[in-house]
C-alpha cells in the first residue's frame, strides 16, 4: 500500500463492536478515504456491524441526509432517500443491513456511488454475472429476481426488476 491513496484502504473499519471510539489518526484516514462523491463498496460494507452513532459511521454517512425512524416490528432504520441508501439497525443501534436503491425504486433516488467489481446501478444482470460469476443463491423478493453473492463474510443481494437493478442489499453472513 505505501503512499498509495485508495478508498478501500480504510484501517480498523472492521474492528470489534467494543471499539466505538476511534483515534484522531484513524479519523483523518477515514476522512481521506471518503473524499469524493460517495464511498467505495468496501467502505460501505464496512459499516455492517458498527454502531450507528460511532464517530466513524457518522463521518462516513454525514452527507447521506439520514433520518432515523422506529420500525413497527422492532429495530430502527436510517433512511437517506436523496442518497439512495437505507441502513437497518438492530435494537442496540448496530447496523445489520444496508440497502442501496436503483432508478427503478420509486421511493428513493438512485445510489450514484460505485458497486463492487466496477459495477454501478446502471449495470444489467448479465453485467453482474460477468463481473462476479455465478451467484451463490437465487430467489425472488417482492416479485423481483434476486441473486446473492457471498464474499468476505458479506452477502450482497442484487434485486432486479425488468432487467435493471432495483436494489443492492448487504448484510453479514449469519454465523
Amino acid at each position: 500500500m505505501g503512499d498509495e491513496k485508495s478508498n478501500d484502504a480504510v484501517p480498523n473499519v472492521r474492528a470489534p463492536l467494543a471499539t466505538a471510539r476511534i483515534s484522531l489518526d484513524e479519523l483523518d484516514k477515514l476522512r481521506a478515504a471518503t473524499r469524493g462523491p460517495l464511498p467505495t463498496p468496501a467502505v460501505v460494507a464496512s459499516l455492517l456491524g458498527r454502531p450507528y452513532d460511532g464517530d466513524d459511521v457518522v463521518l462516513l454517512t454525514g452527507n447521506f441526509g439520514l433520518r432515523r425512524r422506529k420500525l413497527p416490528r422492532g429495530g430502527h432504520d436510517a433512511v437517506g432517500r436523496q442518497a439512495g441508501i437505507c441502513l437497518r439497525l438492530d435494537d442496540s443501534g448496530v447496523i445489520v443491513a444496508i440497502t442501496l436503491s436503483g432508478d427503478v425504486d420509486e421511493d428513493f433516488s438512485s445510489w450514484h456511488g460505485p458497486l463492487e467489481a466496477g459495477l454501478n446501478m446502471a449495470s444489467r444482470p448479465a453485467d453482474v454475472r460477468k463481473a462476479l460469476g455465478a451467484p451463490t443463491a437465487t430467489g425472488t423478493h417482492d416479485g423481483a429476481t434476486e441473486e446473492r453473492y457471498v464474499r468476505d463474510g458479506v452477502v450482497t443481494a442484487f434485486v432486479y426488476v425488468d432487467d435493471a437493478i432495483r436494489q443492492v442489499r448487504l448484510r453479514r453472513v449469519e454465523p
